[in-house]
């Protein structure tokens, strides 16, 4: 009977010993290298295009922040925002705590998707018009290398 107890308590200590830990491969910092825009078949590739500078995004356990510079703009502009998150699978939401766009401070921006493959994190988006629908046949894609 002893040994069945000790044998067991060996066979816990190995399942919990070898499980691995949750991961999230998000978690860190990341640099822009592309945002393409997509509508319909057309794919226009608008950083480093349409507009130039940088930008850093980074994911801790429960908060994001982005911090950068567009270069191409006269003056030079300044690029931040940061807030809360929430992941699950594939689809991730963003709750706005400050951004460069004041209109934005304060709003919940959901129906975006956040995944890694290999070393590119991808986050997917639909725009939002003036009126503040969303323009699902408009989807930015923006691919990020760990920095």
């Amino acid at each position: 009977m002893k040994k069945l107890g000790l044998i067991a308590i060996v066979f816990v200590l190995v399942v919990a010993c070898s499980q691995e830990p949750k991961t999230h491969h998000h978690h860190g910092a990341w640099k822009m290298v592309q945002t393409q825009r997509i509508q319909g078949d057309s794919v226009q590739i608008r950083y480093p295009v349409t507009w130039q500078g940088e930008q850093i995004k980074m994911w801790s356990e429960n908060y994001w922040m982005l911090v950068g510079k567009a270069t191409s703009t006269t003056p030079e502009t300044d690029i931040y925002g940061g807030g809360t998150y929430k992941l699950e699978g594939k689809e991730y939401t963003e709750y706005i705590e400050y951004l460069t766009s004041n209109q934005y401070v304060g709003k919940v921006n959901d129906g975006l998707t956040l995944y890694v493959k290999d070393d590119t994190l991808f986050q997917t988006y639909h725009p939002v018009d003036t009126l503040g629908n969303l323009r699902k046949d408009i989807t930015y894609l923006e691919k990020y290398v760990r920095h």
